[in-house]
């Protein structure tokens, strides 16, 4: 039966490429809106497209420094240390043993993937013995789709959190008696 059901969209009536997230859950016999984790009281959150990166409303800066890196004007006018911060969260936004997807903000999943084109000097994070590549999708080299797992228009998307994801699995399933 279905629990919780998380999407976004890109309204077509924008000039400006966006999307916007949200998500509902069963509660007392019904669906009700889930409120993003960091952002108390928020159920939406709308995320514009800049020149190399993204600006996003409301916007949680959870894990500490993500609201630096994400957004183009904050990245181009951070300090040295503010941006080895930045790239700490990226690499912690797609580590599942250090954060869940309850503790996050939507966007920060759907980004992380296509700001390593932009902000290459992302410091190790996640390893695994499975492999970890995303050679197989588009998503490192499209700012203008945030799909962690499917298709932009003939291209396979796959972010490095949803790789990860993946390979934590299958670890804990080996791992098994």
């Amino acid at each position: 039966s279905l629990i919780r059901l998380t999407f976004f969209t890109q309204p077509d009536f924008f000039a400006q490429v966006r999307w916007v997230f949200r998500g509902v859950e069963a509660a007392d016999g019904g669906m009700v809106d889930i409120e993003i984790p960091g952002l108390a009281g928020a159920k939406l959150q709308h995320t514009f497209l800049g020149l190399d990166g993204y600006e996003s409303q409301p916007l949680a800066d959870v894990p500490a420094g993500f609201s630096a890196v994400v957004s183009s004007q904050r990245w181009s006018a951070a300090s040295a240390p503010t941006k080895e911060r930045g790239l700490a969260a990226l690499a912690e936004v797609e580590d599942p043993t250090r954060r869940n997807t309850d503790t996050l903000q939507c966007v920060t999943c759907h980004v992380t993937t296509p700001l390593r084109g932009v902000r290459p000097e992302l410091p190790a994070g996640y390893t695994s013995g499975y492999s970890l590549s995303t050679d197989g999708g588009e998503s490192v080299s499209s700012l203008r789709s945030l799909r962690a797992f499917g298709w932009f228009m003939a291209q396979p998307m796959i972010s490095q959190r949803v790789v990860n994801e993946s390979a934590q699995v299958l670890a804990e399933l080996a791992a098994c008696p």
